[in-house]
């Protein structure tokens, strides 16, 4: 242990403490910090804030707390997802809108309360990320993703609450009397898989009458968490090596860079090396033989460490006469010092204090600086079209291509991307010097260098510049001049997720690839269409109308076939139509008409309108219709609206499509079947029809 220079207590006392102390609160929610945010909780749900730590004030503390987390999440650049920090904000976001229910709130309520949040911390970030008079902390629109987020979950909770009834009605069904929701095999696959909050299952069982296997179900989510933990910890401390396994006298030089060894480098001592065992971990050995893979440390290297948005490289190590092994990854030590080495021996065998040679494909490094440098000037580039307020939110440089996403308000016209184009090439046509230096942090933030998303920085940085158009922070591997970058060309821009957009480019060889390939392609479809190059866009759309109107006319000729009464609409024992009334096949059972009928392959928008023609025409009645286009199967059951009280289409699709090998449901008056087995579209008519005759005799 080591005495602090000035010992210290840590008292906890933080912003919502000290203004819960200065207001004369004994907690944090009474405070103004939360005033306004609860306020307006209030004003949607209808319901009074106690205060004074209420019980029934804990849905009112969870919504605000969580609103507020979401939103400086969101701020942070966070976007809800299934994994790692986007994970933690979509259950952030899902609970506050399980606590609404509790007092009541079924709408989308959430995002309104992002003003009131902003409202009270806009003052702490003032100048740093504050969007003009839109009390919104950066360019994306908290407010917009948390809405996307709750009309994603009421999906989510639709579907799911189907999957629950489904469940209960399997249940019923295999078991009998028994009237239990494993907790492990049916539960947690309906939360894990499904998103289906815990509290919404045993909320529908209850009403169903079936009890919940809580016990078994914690276990379950348990061994989940444990196998996300371990996960998790793989990834992060390359391949489970602790920071206590790296000798702390080992140090590796990188030396990857043009102005050092660039792809080749001789005489690298191996320092350590670290061998699998047999639980699947790594651990301190003496020697790597023919066919192991192990992690080695070398006291220089070439191999750029994955980092910085760069992936890693990968090459080869030589020594001695017969010593040879492929390098497949390579790591950041979780202490920083040393560079890891993934390598799978192909010849020979390695140990500490052996010699060896690395090299790195020339051209994959080439690219790969070519990506990374065009990733500096494209984000510059972004930054003079879009506005200084863009922000970078990740990237991803491999030697194929480079990828860069950030925070915006709208989406990136086509003429800004060509704009985008334009001012990198003319910055790697004139050639300037890519310089790289290392100064203080403070240096380097007076020379207005901007900061790599997601990297951790030290005192000391490393500064890439190109004079008077791009000043970042990186520690990557970049071309000495614009020059080498050769040309650059956006391939996408597409959106991520509310406020946030992604570009993807190519650079040198890889551009000159793309316009080979896309000229490839051009001329194929030129000469397909037996047209120049320059007319395939009128000759593409001369084609699509054409296609178009004899789609619709082939989809009337169906419509008025199906109507009709024949099953295709155009067929008879001697080749003429046959046409019969549109009733024909229509049956009475206890007063109620039903037709049940097969037809000629339509789309199921024209299904629908089909439905709706019949229903009109029955008046009052069951409408069963089934088709085949393209291999799938649909079938639709329609009733009128007089008969939904005593037959419902949901249930109707719901007993048809097993028949036809799928799954369906639908509103009461409407509802969809959908399956692959066109050999039982007539049966499962049938067994709707049955259906029909079921309930209408109860």
């Amino acid at each position: 242990m080591t005495p602090l220079p000035k010992p210290s207590v840590d008292t906890g006392a933080g912003l919502e403490r000290i203004t819960a102390i200065l207001e004369g609160k004994n907690n944090n929610y009474d405070t103004d910090l939360f005033a306004p945010i609860l306020a307006r909780i209030e004003e949607i749900s209808g319901k009074k804030y106690l205060g004074g730590m209420a019980v029934e004030d804990a849905p009112f503390r969870v919504i605000a707390d969580h609103a507020r987390a979401a939103t400086m999440l969101i701020a942070d650049g966070v976007i809800p997802s299934n994994e790692g920090r986007g994970y933690v904000l979509r259950r952030i976001i899902r609970r506050a809108i399980r606590y609404g229910r509790r007092l009541g709130i079924v709408d989308p309520f959430l995002f309104r309360l992002v003003p009131g949040v902003t409202e009270t911390l806009k003052i702490f970030f003032e100048g740093e990320k504050i969007r003009g008079s839109k009390a919104t902390f950066g360019l994306i629109d908290e407010d917009v993703v948390i809405a996307e987020e709750e009309a994603r979950f009421a999906k989510t909770m639709s579907v799911g609450a189907d999957r629950v009834g489904e469940a209960i009605e399997k249940i019923r069904r295999d078991a009998g009397e028994k009237t239990v929701m494993e907790g492990a095999t049916i539960v947690f696959p309906l939360y894990d898989t499904y998103g289906v909050p815990l509290e919404v299952i045993e909320e529908i069982a209850q009403d169903e009458g079936v009890l919940v296997d809580r016990a078994g179900f914690e276990k379950a989510l348990q061994a989940a968490r444990e196998r996300s933990k371990a996960a998790s910890k793989f990834e992060a401390n390359a391949e489970t090596l602790r920071d206590d396994q790296i000798d702390p006298s080992w140090a590796t030089e990188f030396r990857g860079y043009p102005e050092q060894d660039f792809v080749s480098l001789d005489g690298a001592r191996v320092l350590g090396l670290f061998t699998p065992s047999k639980q699947g971990l790594f651990e301190r050995g003496d020697r790597l033989t023919a066919g192991q893979e192990g992690w080695v440390v070398t006291d220089r290297s070439i191999f750029y460490p994955e980092g910085g948005g760069q992936v890693a490289d990968q090459g080869k190590f030589l020594w001695g006469s017969e010593g040879a092994a492929d390098v497949i990854d390579a790591r950041r030590s979780p202490n920083g010092k040393t560079i890891l080495h993934l390598l799978r021996i192909s010849g020979g065998s390695l140990g500490p204090g052996e010699l060896v040679q690395m090299s790195v494909p020339e051209w994959t490094r080439r690219k790969t600086q070519a990506n990374h440098t065009g990733t500096h000037l494209m984000h510059a580039a972004l930054r003079k079209v879009l506005g200084e307020s863009v922000r970078q939110m990740g990237s991803l440089v491999s030697p194929d291509r480079l990828r860069f996403d950030y925070a915006a308000s709208r989406p990136t016209t086509p003429e800004e991307i060509r704009e985008i184009e334009r001012l990198v090439n003319e910055e790697i046509l004139r050639d300037r010097k890519v310089s790289k230096a290392v100064m203080s942090m403070e240096d380097a933030k007076a020379k207005g260098a901007l900061m790599f998303f997601g990297e951790k920085y030290g005192e000391r940085v490393r500064v890439v510049d190109v004079p008077g158009f791009s000043t970042e922070l990186c520690g990557g591997c970049h071309v000495g001049r614009t020059g080498e970058i050769g040309a650059f060309k956006v391939t996408s821009d597409k959106s991520l997720a509310a406020g946030v957009r992604r570009l993807e480019a190519v650079t040198s060889l890889n551009a000159v690839e793309r316009l080979q390939r896309d000229e490839e392609i051009l001329a194929n479809m030129a000469k397909t269409a037996n047209v120049a190059p320059e007319e395939l866009p009128t000759k593409l759309r001369e084609t699509l109308d054409s296609l178009r109107r004899k789609e619709k006319e082939i989809a009337a000729l169906k419509r008025e076939g199906a109507l009709s009464g024949t099953a295709s609409g155009h067929s008879s024992a001697r080749g003429t139509l046959s046409v019969q009334s549109w009733d024909a096949g229509v049956q009475e059972i206890a007063g109620v008409k039903v037709l049940a009928r097969r037809v000629s392959s339509l789309p199921t928008n024209e299904l629908r309108n089909l439905a709706d023609t019949f229903r009109s025409k029955l008046k009052s009645g069951v409408v069963l219709l089934g088709t085949e286009l393209e291999g799938k199967v649909t079938l639709l059951a329609a009733v009128t609206s007089d008969l939904v009280s005593r037959v419902s289409a949901h249930e109707l699709a719901q007993v048809m499509a097993p028949a036809v090998g799928g799954k369906g449901g639908g509103k009461p008056d409407l509802a969809q079947a959908g399956g692959k087995d066109a050999a039982q579209i007539e049966p499962a008519l049938e067994l709707g029809v049955a259906k029909v005759r079921e309930r209408l005799s109860t």
